[in-house]
């Protein structure tokens, strides 16, 4: 944290301020904020803290670490009668999950419009909250009608034990898993395919699983 006067004077710089900018104790307070951090010249955090002065708004934004590579932070500036503080908050560990989520709707994106391959996303109960149009089209069902649906109940009977055993596995953190198997379409014909199931993980953890279905 950083309490910083109108006149852009730091007043008070905590210790994990002096750590993430690479300063002694003490060596920040009484200097003038972008004279002592010249990182800080020209970038976001000089134009919220100017605009919070002026203002008396509190501004914040998520950026890329001004003083530690590869890393993200939020900084929040809040102003009050005399003062502004800036904190800086590390975010390193979420903006990796956003990205990992992003590439993972990208995948899904170009699977969609591969040919001979289709998905379908389960939660942990192994129940569809998502069906690629593909998959719709070969068990010539809607995504309406096949959302909340066991995805074990479409698959045929005498491969359904040893579907539900990798899917458990699967949400158990095992690992992949690849099986020769079939999908059961509304008219009622077996359709050979070969599923490969992965884990779905999050920011709380297992949010189940995605297969994925090439035909046989």
């Amino acid at each position: 944290m950083l309490l910083i006067d109108y006149d852009l004077r730091i007043i008070v710089a905590n210790r994990v301020a002096h750590v993430q900018l690479d300063c002694t104790d003490g060596e920040l307070s009484g200097r003038k904020v972008f004279e002592a951090l010249p990182v800080f010249q020209d970038s976001l955090i000089e134009t919220y803290v100017k605009r919070s002065i002026a203002s008396k708004e509190p501004y914040s934004a998520e950026i890329p670490s001004l003083f530690r590579k590869d890393t993200w932070v939020r900084a929040e500036i809040y102003p009050f009668s005399k003062y502004v503080t800036v904190l800086f908050h590390d975010i390193t560990d979420d903006m990796k999950v956003h990205r990992l989520a992003d590439a993972r709707k990208s995948l899904r994106e170009a699977i969609a419009v591969h040919d001979g391959i289709s998905y379908v996303c389960v939660n942990t109960r192994g129940h569809i909250e998502q069906a690629e149009p593909a998959f719709c089209d070969i068990l010539r069902l809607s995504e309406d009608r096949l959302l909340h649906v066991a995805l074990a109940d479409l698959i045929p009977v005498s491969q359904r034990v040893a579907f539900r055993e990798a899917l458990d596995r699967v949400l158990s953190g095992e690992g992949t898993r690849t099986i020769d198997s079939a999908v059961l379409s509304n008219d009622g014909r077996e359709l050979p395919v070969r599923l490969t199931l992965a884990e779905l993980r999050g920011i709380y953890g297992n949010e189940g699983a995605i297969a994925l279905l090439t035909k046989r």
